[in-house]
């Protein structure tokens, strides 16, 4: 699971910014902590785990992603 998160996000921008190539600005994701804490310390989201350092890991790759 080390860097899923990244890997995935990055995976996704590269795609989106090869579709959009004329796009100048981009935001960033929105809310970041709520996905993380729904899907990861709640479990009511995907991926729906309960689970402290599975949360601190997802949020760290997370805020790599969104840099």
């Amino acid at each position: 699971m080390k860097y899923l998160l990244f890997q995935k996000s990055l995976k996704y921008v590269r795609r989106v910014a090869e579709a959009f190539k004329g796009v100048r600005y981009w935001v960033t994701f929105n809310e970041p902590y709520v996905l993380l804490l729904g899907g990861y310390l709640e479990g009511a989201m995907p991926p729906g785990i309960c689970n402290r350092e599975l949360f601190v890991q997802a949020f760290k790759h997370l805020l790599q992603a969104n840099g």
